[in-house]
């Protein structure tokens, strides 16, 4: 994961059980099979067809050293695990920064950063479906 995010804390909270779910809506151009989904000629929906689900998110706060500055913070957000975490696979957890604060905790100057992570076993990677008014034929238009 991005910048100092592996910390104690966030690997406490993945072994414990997930505080809340999301739902996530995506496009969907396969069912849970594998098999496409189409209309009944048997021709995909251009666009797919939206599939929500629940996920589970931990949210958690890190006690951070003062000396980090607003753009590490920034960094980390919106970003994809991209090796193996806690037994989740790669790109399949998504970290944002919910809030950060600098403020004096604990008689010394520190950053109080709240953050979510999110786990789609599905991946994070963008999907895009292959629509549009030309398509190929033998690698050619």
């Amino acid at each position: 994961m991005g910048g100092q995010l592996c910390d104690a804390v966030a690997i406490a909270l993945l072994n414990a059980p997930a505080r809340q779910f999301e739902r996530l809506q995506e496009h969907a151009t396969k069912d849970r099979a594998g098999k496409s989904i189409a209309n009944s000629a048997g021709q995909p929906f251009e666009n797919g067809i939206i599939r929500a689900r629940f996920i589970p998110v931990w949210e958690f706060f890190q006690l951070e050293s003062g000396s980090i500055t607003d753009e590490q913070v920034i960094a980390r957000n919106e970003v994809v695990n991209t090796t193996t975490f806690k037994g989740k696979p790669a790109k399949t957890l998504l970290c944002t920064v919910m809030s950060s604060v600098v403020g004096f905790y604990f008689g010394a100057k520190r950053r109080l950063t709240q953050y979510s992570l999110k786990y789609n076993k599905e991946t994070w990677k963008h999907k895009r479906l292959d629509v549009g008014t030309v398509y190929l034929l033998n690698g050619e238009h």
